[in-house]
């Protein structure tokens, strides 16, 4: 879970990260809450998910800030796997 807000440029890193660090991708689900940005990022997840067709990712923009607390109990209620990792940009 990766819950992210006006920080394009980490958020970058930290997908390139989760890449290389990530064995058997196809039994990780990878979820991306953009709470509201008004930098790139909503483009830079629209990118990513167009280049990684075959990772399991499933990317929610936000129209309204949900706030910190709001945007990881979101991104708790998408979760379907037997563990979940919050992973900060």
């Amino acid at each position: 879970l990766i819950p992210t807000h006006n920080r394009e440029q980490l958020l970058s890193i930290t997908l390139q990260s989760v890449l290389k660090q990530t064995t058997g991708l196809d039994q990780v689900e990878i979820i991306i809450s953009n709470d509201a940005s008004k930098d790139g990022t909503k483009e830079l997840l629209a990118h990513f998910l167009k280049t990684h067709p075959s990772i399991n990712i499933k990317i929610f923009n936000h129209e309204k800030n949900l706030g910190g607390p709001g945007n990881w109990k979101f991104l708790l209620d998408q979760a379907h796997g037997e563990f979940v990792y919050l992973l900060s940009d």
